[in-house]
C-alpha cells in the first residue's frame, strides 16, 4: 500500500526552512517517501533548514502490524522552537479530535545541540524579528514574560535539559500523554518565560505529571554528567 506523499511548502518564509535540507525535503516528496512529513512553519511546510528537523509530524501509513489498531502520528518538537509554539494548540486539537483514527505521540527533538548550544544573544535578534510573523500566521501569542526572557542575552540555550525532563516523565509513567507534555514544556518557555536550561524550571511540571518535586534533583544530577 503506497502512502500519500508529503505536501511540502516553505511559503511562511522562515530562514530555517531554506537551504539544503529544505531542498532535500522536496526531493523526498518527489521520490514518494514512505513517510509523510509536515513541519514547523505550519502543518504543511518544509523540514527544518539549517537547524535540522525541528517540528515534524510523521504519519506512518504503511501496512500496520497485526498488534497495532491505528496508524501513529509522531510529533517531534523542541522547547526552543517558536513555530512549535505556534502550532501547539493545533496539534493538541488534532490529537483530541482524531484520536479515534490515529495514535498520537510526541518526541523531544534537538534544536539547540552541539555547536548551537550557547547564549540566547546569539539568536535573540532573529527570534524577535520572527515572533510577529509566527503570531500573524498561527494566532499564537508570545507572553510578556517570554519577551522579558529574550532580553537576558546571556541565558544559555541547550535542548539537552528539556529532553531529559521529557524523558524522566515518560520513564516514570509510560502512559503519559506526550502531546500534553510537549505543550507543557513549550509553555514553560513561551508563556511562563522560564529558562529551559535551568533544572528548577521543571519543578511544577514534574508535580503536574505525577512525579515528586525532588525529581528536579535527579535532573540536576543527570545534566551535570
Amino acid at each position: 500500500q503506497r502512502p500519500r506523499r508529503a505536501e511540502v511548502s516553505d511559503r511562511h518564509g522562515c530562514r530555517l526552512c531554506r537551504g539544503p535540507k529544505a531542498t532535500e525535503g522536496r526531493r523526498l516528496r518527489e521520490a514518494r517517501t514512505p513517510v509523510a512529513a509536515t513541519g514547523h512553519g505550519g502543518l504543511r511546510s518544509a523540514t527544518g533548514g539549517d537547524s535540522g528537523a525541528i517540528a515534524l509530524v510523521f504519519v506512518a501509513e504503511q501496512r500496520l502490524p497485526r498488534t497495532m489498531t491505528k496508524p501513529e502520528i509522531v510529533y517531534v518538537f523542541d522547547g526552543y522552537c517558536g513555530w512549535c509554539w505556534g502550532i501547539a494548540d493545533v496539534v493538541s486539537r488534532l490529537a483530541r479530535d482524531f484520536s479515534d483514527r490515529f495514535a498520537f505521540s510526541a518526541v523531544s527533538g534537538g534544536l539547540m545541540l552541539g555547536p548551537r548550544i550557547g547564549p540566547l544573544g546569539d539568536f535573540a535578534d532573529y527570534i524577535e524579528r520572527a515572533i510577529p510573523r509566527v503570531e500573524q500566521m498561527t494566532g499564537a501569542k508570545f507572553s510578556d514574560a517570554h519577551m522579558k526572557l529574550l532580553r537576558q542575552r546571556e541565558t544559555i540555550q541547550d535542548s539537552t535539559l528539556p529532553a531529559m525532563a521529557f524523558s524522566l516523565v515518560t520513564k516514570a509513567n509510560p502512559a503519559t500523554n506526550t502531546i500534553e507534555l510537549a505543550h507543557a514544556i513549550l509553555k514553560l518557555n513561551f508563556d511562563e518565560g522560564k529558562v529551559l536550561s535551568d533544572a528548577d524550571s521543571y519543578a511544577e511540571l514534574f508535580v503536574a505529571f505525577g512525579l515528586p518535586e525532588t525529581t528536579v534533583l535527579e535532573l540536576k544530577s543527570r545534566s551535570a554528567l
